[in-house]
């Protein structure tokens, strides 16, 4: 059978001084399609039937007739990567209907009905030629979209005439996924976001509007999206259809219902309880105590009634209890006339002077000991009185009981005199005046 090609068609075209671009406007094929027919570059066309219905809308437009045969492809032209050519199959491809086999004469011995329903199902025989039926598959809006992105990249690289080869070298992109990226097929990469770092990069090396492809690209992904959650989304249960009685009793045993019944259940509990507590309750025994008749009390008994009351001393328990006092002896290496060393049964605050120099103002902790020394006299001040233990020149005093109370003491050649004490009283005189 003789067939016609691309080529030829051109042929005829020019001898007709038609032009390509009217050609592509009144079939609706794109410019760079109908160049590749007329070249014979079937690589990146898909499979042959999209290439028959090329070259067959091409035919009509000239009003030549086209053979049943579609131009056979050879292996050079053959796209080398499977991923473009799974994708082109994929844009376009239809299930085939098979023409069942002409019905045989049964015979007389029935075969198993599993055989019977496989010859039914079973293919046709060589002899027997099987029509393709062409139906169109539903593409989804988001590959729509994906595949829109790929013909301006296709459109642009083939406007520049630019190998595969310099493409490659330049921008660092395998073939195979270049090929991807103008087919739209997106499961050839590892995820959308290396796709779309190759798309940037082949976009902006064509000299492409980057951003308005990125924001195409972003807006097919989210509908990807959406397409696979509708898809993946659970079927409603259907509604079963309810019987009068028993809508009637589940509007009457509503949770409100519930609720009210254990409250007022649990209200009844405790009433029953509580009684039946009240009156297992035993009675209380009373001790009878001798009391006196009244008469007794008015008119009086013979023999006197006396109470007797005692007390029982109690010792009471200072408010305030200082530790017991150790007696403290210390050595110190000095001649100095005044020697005075101050230990601290508990936390006080203190203030020595010497000589009319102030040596330490402060708080001593519990069981500290200081030693000061002077030469004239020597004044200490404590805020309580009882929390210290003070060696005078080797001689222990005795321990001040005036617990909290300030202590001022004042030591010099004469001895230790208690600034501290209150001084007694004295009335002040008073002048009168005579008249």
């Amino acid at each position: 059978m003789s067939e016609i090609s691309g080529s030829k068609l051109k042929q005829i075209r020019e001898e007709r001084h038609i032009p390509l671009e009217q050609v592509a406007k009144s079939t609706r094929i794109r410019l760079s399609i109908l160049q590749d027919l007329e070249n014979d570059e079937y690589a990146d066309l898909g499979s042959r039937v999209q290439i028959r219905g090329f070259l067959k809308l091409y035919a009509d437009f000239l009003g030549v007739p086209l053979e049943e045969s579609a131009p056979q492809i050879t292996a050079e032209e053959a796209p080398i990567s499977d991923a473009s050519t799974n994708q082109s199959a994929e844009e376009l491809k239809a299930p085939s209907e098979v023409i069942p086999p002409p019905k045989v004469k049964s015979s007389k011995k029935k075969e198993p009905k599993r055989i019977r329903r496989r010859n039914k199902t079973g293919t046709a025989p060589k002899d027997n030629k099987a029509v393709e039926v062409l139906s169109p598959l539903p593409v989804s809006r988001s590959q729509q979209m994906l595949d829109d992105i790929g013909r301006q990249l296709n459109a642009r690289r083939r406007y520049l005439d630019i190998p595969w080869d310099l493409l490659v070298e330049q921008t660092h992109i395998p073939r195979a996924q270049l090929i991807a990226l103008e087919q739209g097929n997106l499961d050839a990469f590892a995820s959308p976001a290396e796709a779309k770092g190759l798309l940037q990069t082949y976009a902006r090396f064509l000299n492409l509007n980057t951003d308005l492809l990125l924001v195409q690209f972003a807006d097919a992904l989210q509908e990807r999206l959406a397409e696979k959650a509708a898809a993946e989304s659970k079927p409603r249960k259907r509604a079963r259809l309810l019987s009068p009685r028993w809508v009637a009793l589940r509007r009457f045993f509503t949770l409100d219902l519930f609720f009210g019944t254990l409250l007022v259940g649990g209200i009844i509990f405790f009433m029953v309880w509580g009684a039946a507590q009240l009156m297992n309750q035993p009675e209380p025994q009373t001790e009878t105590t001798n009391l006196p008749e009244i008469q007794e009390i008015l008119i009086g008994s013979q023999t006197p009634m006396g109470i007797e009351l005692t007390q029982t001393p109690t010792e009471e328990a200072p408010a305030f209890q200082l530790p017991t006092a150790t007696p403290l002896s210390v050595l110190l290496d000095t001649t100095a006339p005044i020697q005075v060393v101050v230990h601290a049964r508990q936390s006080v605050w203190v203030k020595v002077n010497a000589d009319n120099e102030e040596v330490y103002q402060g708080r001593m902790p519990a069981g500290s000991v200081e030693a000061y020394t002077a030469k004239e006299y020597l004044e200490l001040e404590a805020g309580n009185a009882a929390a210290l233990e003070i060696v005078y020149n080797q001689t222990q005093l005795d321990p001040f009981s005036r617990v909290g109370q300030l202590l001022r003491l004042r030591f010099d050649a004469n001895g230790m005199q208690d600034l501290s004490a209150t001084p007694p009283f004295q009335p002040t005189p008073t002048t009168t005046v005579l008249p």
